[in-house]
Protein backbone atom coordinates (compact mmCIF):
# COMPACT_ATOMS: atom_id res chain seq x y z
CA UNK A 1 0.00 0.00 0.00
CA UNK A 2 2.61 2.17 0.78
CA UNK A 3 4.38 1.80 -2.27
CA UNK A 4 1.23 2.43 -4.46
CA UNK A 5 0.87 5.78 -2.20
CA UNK A 6 5.03 6.19 -3.80
CA UNK A 7 4.22 5.53 -6.94
CA UNK A 8 0.88 7.64 -7.11
CA UNK A 9 2.85 10.61 -5.56
CA UNK A 10 6.17 10.33 -8.17
CA UNK A 11 3.67 10.30 -10.83
CA UNK A 12 1.84 13.27 -9.37
CA UNK A 13 5.21 15.09 -9.32
CA UNK A 14 6.43 13.74 -12.78
CA UNK A 15 2.92 15.31 -14.08
CA UNK A 16 4.28 18.84 -12.64
CA UNK A 17 7.47 18.43 -12.99
CA UNK A 18 6.60 18.54 -16.76
CA UNK A 19 3.89 21.19 -16.40
CA UNK A 20 6.44 23.73 -15.00
CA UNK A 21 8.82 22.34 -17.61
CA UNK A 22 6.61 22.73 -20.49
CA UNK A 23 5.60 26.43 -19.21
CA UNK A 24 8.90 28.46 -20.43
CA UNK A 25 8.22 26.90 -24.12
CA UNK A 26 4.59 28.75 -24.23
CA UNK A 27 6.26 31.51 -22.47
CA UNK A 28 8.55 31.56 -25.31
CA UNK A 29 5.83 31.62 -27.78
CA UNK A 30 4.29 34.59 -25.64
CA UNK A 31 7.57 36.62 -25.95
CA UNK A 32 7.50 35.72 -29.34
CA UNK A 33 4.04 36.94 -30.43
CA UNK A 34 4.54 40.37 -28.23
CA UNK A 35 7.85 40.85 -30.31
CA UNK A 36 6.11 39.76 -33.62
CA UNK A 37 3.11 42.73 -32.51
CA UNK A 38 5.82 44.91 -32.07
CA UNK A 39 7.44 44.93 -34.95
CA UNK A 40 4.32 45.16 -36.68
CA UNK A 41 3.28 48.14 -34.72
CA UNK A 42 4.84 51.56 -36.59
CA UNK A 43 7.95 52.91 -34.85
CA UNK A 44 6.68 56.74 -35.11
CA UNK A 45 3.51 57.99 -32.93
CA UNK A 46 2.72 60.65 -35.92
CA UNK A 47 -1.20 60.50 -37.34
CA UNK A 48 -1.26 62.25 -40.47
CA UNK A 49 -4.89 62.84 -41.48
CA UNK A 50 -4.17 65.42 -44.30
CA UNK A 51 -2.40 65.45 -47.62
CA UNK A 52 0.63 66.52 -46.40
CA UNK A 53 1.84 65.04 -43.40
CA UNK A 54 3.04 67.54 -40.35
CA UNK A 55 6.64 66.16 -39.48
CA UNK A 56 7.41 67.54 -36.33
CA UNK A 57 11.39 66.65 -36.29
CA UNK A 58 12.00 68.60 -39.62
CA UNK A 59 10.63 70.91 -42.18
CA UNK A 60 7.41 70.73 -43.17
CA UNK A 61 6.70 70.94 -47.50
CA UNK A 62 3.73 73.49 -47.18
CA UNK A 63 1.22 74.71 -49.79
CA UNK A 64 -0.80 77.09 -50.38
CA UNK A 65 -4.65 75.42 -50.80
CA UNK A 66 -5.95 76.60 -53.71
CA UNK A 67 -9.29 77.59 -54.42
CA UNK A 68 -11.35 74.17 -54.88
CA UNK A 69 -9.96 72.98 -52.04
CA UNK A 70 -10.04 75.35 -48.64
CA UNK A 71 -8.16 73.70 -45.84
CA UNK A 72 -7.63 74.92 -42.33
CA UNK A 73 -4.68 72.97 -41.71
CA UNK A 74 -4.29 72.01 -37.64
CA UNK A 75 -0.79 70.75 -36.03
CA UNK A 76 0.40 69.34 -32.96
CA UNK A 77 3.67 69.11 -31.73
CA UNK A 78 4.66 67.32 -28.80
CA UNK A 79 8.74 67.34 -27.40
CA UNK A 80 10.26 65.74 -24.80
CA UNK A 81 13.00 67.73 -22.92
CA UNK A 82 15.26 66.87 -19.54
CA UNK A 83 13.21 69.38 -16.45
CA UNK A 84 15.78 71.81 -16.81
CA UNK A 85 15.18 72.72 -20.71
CA UNK A 86 11.32 73.22 -20.32
CA UNK A 87 11.43 77.13 -19.38
CA UNK A 88 14.55 77.39 -22.12
CA UNK A 89 12.91 75.27 -24.82
CA UNK A 90 9.40 78.03 -24.09
CA UNK A 91 10.93 80.63 -23.84
CA UNK A 92 12.77 80.43 -27.16
CA UNK A 93 9.55 80.11 -29.41
CA UNK A 94 7.54 82.47 -27.50
CA UNK A 95 10.54 85.34 -28.35
CA UNK A 96 10.73 83.46 -31.65
CA UNK A 97 7.35 84.19 -32.70
CA UNK A 98 7.67 87.86 -30.90
CA UNK A 99 10.81 88.84 -32.45
CA UNK A 100 11.42 86.98 -36.06
CA UNK A 101 9.27 89.48 -38.08
CA UNK A 102 9.95 87.33 -41.44
CA UNK A 103 7.85 84.36 -39.88
CA UNK A 104 4.47 86.58 -39.54
CA UNK A 105 3.89 84.43 -36.69
CA UNK A 106 0.88 85.55 -33.96
CA UNK A 107 1.22 84.04 -30.38
CA UNK A 108 -2.58 82.87 -29.32
CA UNK A 109 -1.97 81.19 -26.03
CA UNK A 110 1.60 80.74 -23.98
CA UNK A 111 1.94 79.01 -20.33
CA UNK A 112 4.10 77.29 -18.11
CA UNK A 113 3.85 75.17 -15.19
CA UNK A 114 7.72 74.59 -14.35
CA UNK A 115 7.30 73.90 -10.77
CA UNK A 116 10.39 74.50 -9.96
CA UNK A 117 11.96 71.86 -7.05
CA UNK A 118 8.84 70.58 -6.78
CA UNK A 119 7.51 66.87 -7.59
CA UNK A 120 5.86 67.11 -10.55
CA UNK A 121 6.61 67.11 -14.15
CA UNK A 122 7.30 70.63 -15.40
CA UNK A 123 5.77 71.42 -18.55
CA UNK A 124 4.84 74.50 -21.18
CA UNK A 125 2.71 74.73 -24.32
CA UNK A 126 2.15 77.66 -26.83
CA UNK A 127 0.16 78.09 -29.75
CA UNK A 128 0.88 80.06 -32.79
CA UNK A 129 -1.06 80.92 -36.06
CA UNK A 130 1.43 80.98 -38.77
CA UNK A 131 1.23 81.46 -42.65
CA UNK A 132 2.06 78.63 -44.72
CA UNK A 133 5.92 79.21 -45.75
CA UNK A 134 6.86 79.85 -42.22
CA UNK A 135 5.43 76.86 -40.74
CA UNK A 136 8.83 74.88 -41.57
CA UNK A 137 10.73 77.27 -40.11
CA UNK A 138 9.23 77.45 -36.95
CA UNK A 139 8.92 73.71 -36.76
CA UNK A 140 12.38 73.18 -37.48
CA UNK A 141 13.58 76.00 -34.67
CA UNK A 142 11.24 74.65 -31.71
CA UNK A 143 12.78 71.20 -32.48
CA UNK A 144 16.41 71.51 -32.27
CA UNK A 145 18.57 71.22 -28.81
CA UNK A 146 19.11 74.85 -27.38
CA UNK A 147 22.20 76.37 -25.83
CA UNK A 148 24.01 73.83 -23.47
CA UNK A 149 21.38 70.78 -24.43
CA UNK A 150 22.52 68.37 -26.55
CA UNK A 151 19.83 67.05 -30.08
CA UNK A 152 20.14 64.08 -28.81
CA UNK A 153 18.40 64.58 -25.38
CA UNK A 154 15.65 65.99 -26.98
CA UNK A 155 13.02 63.38 -28.49
CA UNK A 156 9.89 64.73 -30.70
CA UNK A 157 7.44 61.65 -29.30
CA UNK A 158 4.10 62.88 -31.07
CA UNK A 159 2.71 65.32 -33.97
CA UNK A 160 -0.11 65.08 -36.12
CA UNK A 161 -2.04 67.23 -38.65
CA UNK A 162 -5.43 67.47 -38.61
CA UNK A 163 -7.45 69.50 -41.88
CA UNK A 164 -10.64 70.90 -42.01
CA UNK A 165 -12.32 71.79 -45.37
CA UNK A 166 -14.15 74.82 -45.18
CA UNK A 167 -15.20 75.10 -48.91
CA UNK A 168 -18.81 74.59 -48.07
CA UNK A 169 -18.95 77.07 -45.01
CA UNK A 170 -17.62 79.87 -47.12
CA UNK A 171 -19.49 79.22 -50.30
CA UNK A 172 -22.42 79.70 -47.32
CA UNK A 173 -21.15 82.93 -46.26
CA UNK A 174 -20.37 84.12 -49.42
CA UNK A 175 -24.34 83.29 -50.65
CA UNK A 176 -25.75 84.55 -47.72
CA UNK A 177 -24.02 87.86 -48.47
CA UNK A 178 -25.28 88.07 -51.68
CA UNK A 179 -28.75 87.22 -50.00
CA UNK A 180 -28.28 90.02 -47.58
CA UNK A 181 -26.64 92.66 -50.74
CA UNK A 182 -30.21 92.25 -52.41
CA UNK A 183 -32.44 92.62 -49.64
CA UNK A 184 -30.16 95.83 -48.33
CA UNK A 185 -31.00 97.14 -52.64
CA UNK A 186 -34.24 96.47 -52.42
CA UNK A 187 -34.74 98.30 -49.22
CA UNK A 188 -32.71 101.49 -50.53
CA UNK A 189 -35.18 101.63 -53.51
CA UNK A 190 -38.51 101.37 -51.30
CA UNK A 191 -37.18 104.15 -49.33
CA UNK A 192 -36.59 106.26 -52.07
CA UNK A 193 -40.04 105.92 -53.36
CA UNK A 194 -41.08 109.54 -53.53
CA UNK A 195 -44.71 107.71 -51.97
CA UNK A 196 -43.54 106.09 -48.88
CA UNK A 197 -45.64 106.83 -46.20
CA UNK A 198 -43.65 108.02 -42.98
CA UNK A 199 -44.31 104.68 -40.88
CA UNK A 200 -43.08 102.96 -43.22
CA UNK A 201 -40.03 104.82 -43.74
CA UNK A 202 -39.57 104.28 -39.88
CA UNK A 203 -39.84 100.35 -40.10
CA UNK A 204 -37.50 100.55 -43.98
CA UNK A 205 -34.91 101.99 -41.39
CA UNK A 206 -35.36 99.71 -38.97
CA UNK A 207 -34.54 96.85 -41.21
CA UNK A 208 -32.02 98.36 -43.26
CA UNK A 209 -30.21 98.69 -39.51
CA UNK A 210 -30.99 95.17 -38.86
CA UNK A 211 -29.95 94.05 -42.03
CA UNK A 212 -26.31 95.70 -41.94
CA UNK A 213 -25.77 94.45 -39.12
CA UNK A 214 -26.26 90.73 -40.28
CA UNK A 215 -24.20 91.88 -43.30
CA UNK A 216 -21.05 92.93 -40.73
CA UNK A 217 -21.72 89.43 -39.07
CA UNK A 218 -21.47 87.90 -42.21
CA UNK A 219 -18.18 89.20 -43.00
CA UNK A 220 -16.83 89.25 -39.63
CA UNK A 221 -17.57 84.95 -40.26
CA UNK A 222 -16.08 85.31 -44.01
CA UNK A 223 -12.90 86.77 -42.86
CA UNK A 224 -12.15 83.77 -39.86
CA UNK A 225 -12.62 81.42 -42.47
CA UNK A 226 -10.22 82.96 -44.90
CA UNK A 227 -7.83 83.70 -42.23
CA UNK A 228 -8.12 80.04 -40.71
CA UNK A 229 -7.59 78.86 -44.75
CA UNK A 230 -4.71 81.56 -45.41
CA UNK A 231 -2.78 80.44 -42.13
CA UNK A 232 -1.86 77.01 -40.32
CA UNK A 233 -2.51 77.05 -36.02
CA UNK A 234 0.38 74.91 -34.77
CA UNK A 235 0.18 73.84 -31.11
CA UNK A 236 3.80 73.12 -28.91
CA UNK A 237 3.71 70.56 -26.09
CA UNK A 238 6.88 70.89 -23.82
CA UNK A 239 6.96 68.16 -21.25
CA UNK A 240 9.63 65.78 -19.64
CA UNK A 241 9.74 62.60 -19.22
CA UNK A 242 11.22 62.63 -15.55
CA UNK A 243 10.18 64.69 -12.57
CA UNK A 244 11.98 67.25 -11.65
CA UNK A 245 13.21 66.11 -8.07
CA UNK A 246 11.78 66.05 -4.63
CA UNK A 247 12.26 62.00 -2.18
CA UNK A 248 8.81 61.03 -3.36
CA UNK A 249 9.05 61.59 -7.18
CA UNK A 250 9.83 58.57 -8.03
CA UNK A 251 6.61 57.20 -6.00
CA UNK A 252 4.31 59.55 -7.50
CA UNK A 253 5.88 59.17 -11.35
CA UNK A 254 4.44 55.45 -10.99
CA UNK A 255 1.43 56.40 -8.79
CA UNK A 256 0.50 58.63 -12.32
CA UNK A 257 1.03 55.09 -14.30
CA UNK A 258 -0.68 53.15 -11.99
CA UNK A 259 -3.25 52.56 -14.97
CA UNK A 260 -1.54 51.83 -17.44
CA UNK A 261 0.89 49.68 -15.11
CA UNK A 262 -2.23 47.81 -14.08
CA UNK A 263 -3.71 47.60 -17.86
CA UNK A 264 -0.58 46.23 -19.47
CA UNK A 265 0.16 43.37 -16.00
CA UNK A 266 -3.21 42.49 -16.81
CA UNK A 267 -2.96 42.46 -20.65
CA UNK A 268 0.38 40.24 -20.19
CA UNK A 269 -1.08 37.91 -17.65
CA UNK A 270 -3.99 37.30 -20.12
CA UNK A 271 -1.37 36.95 -23.49
CA UNK A 272 0.40 34.30 -21.47
CA UNK A 273 -3.05 32.11 -20.64
CA UNK A 274 -3.97 32.58 -24.00
CA UNK A 275 -0.42 31.39 -25.45
CA UNK A 276 -0.67 28.37 -22.48
CA UNK A 277 -4.20 26.76 -23.37
CA UNK A 278 -2.78 25.01 -26.39
CA UNK A 279 -0.02 23.23 -24.66
CA UNK A 280 -3.16 21.88 -21.72
CA UNK A 281 -4.57 18.81 -24.00
CA UNK A 282 -0.25 18.05 -24.41
CA UNK A 283 0.42 18.42 -20.75
CA UNK A 284 -2.87 15.99 -19.99
CA UNK A 285 -1.97 13.60 -22.37
CA UNK A 286 1.67 13.14 -21.37
CA UNK A 287 0.33 12.92 -17.73
CA UNK A 288 -1.80 9.69 -18.71
CA UNK A 289 1.26 8.45 -20.51
CA UNK A 290 3.07 8.46 -17.67
CA UNK A 291 1.08 6.92 -15.56
CA UNK A 292 0.52 3.98 -17.94
CA UNK A 293 4.09 3.91 -18.00
CA UNK A 294 4.15 3.68 -14.10
CA UNK A 295 0.95 1.27 -14.37
CA UNK A 296 2.98 -1.22 -16.13
CA UNK A 297 5.99 -1.15 -14.39
CA UNK A 298 4.62 -1.68 -11.73
CA UNK A 299 2.59 -4.48 -12.85
CA UNK A 300 6.00 -6.10 -14.05
CA UNK A 301 7.61 -5.39 -10.50
CA UNK A 302 4.46 -7.48 -9.05
CA UNK A 303 4.85 -10.36 -11.44
CA UNK A 304 8.44 -10.64 -10.46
Amino acid sequence: MKNRERRAGALRRGAAILGIALLPVAFAGCQDEEQAESRQRPQTFMTAQAPRPFAGAGPVQTARPTDAAKFAYTHELWIVVAPRWVGPHFERAKSLCASDASLRCVLLDASTNLNDGGPSRPSANLQVRLPHGSVAAFTKIVTTAVEGENQSDLVVSRSATRLEDLGQPLADTKRRREQLDDYRNRLKALEGRADTRAEDLIKIANELSRTQSQIEEIDEQRRKLEERVDTELVSVFIQSEAPSGGPLAPIEQVWRRAANIIGASAAAALRFALMAAPWTPLIFIVALLLRWILRGWRRRREDA
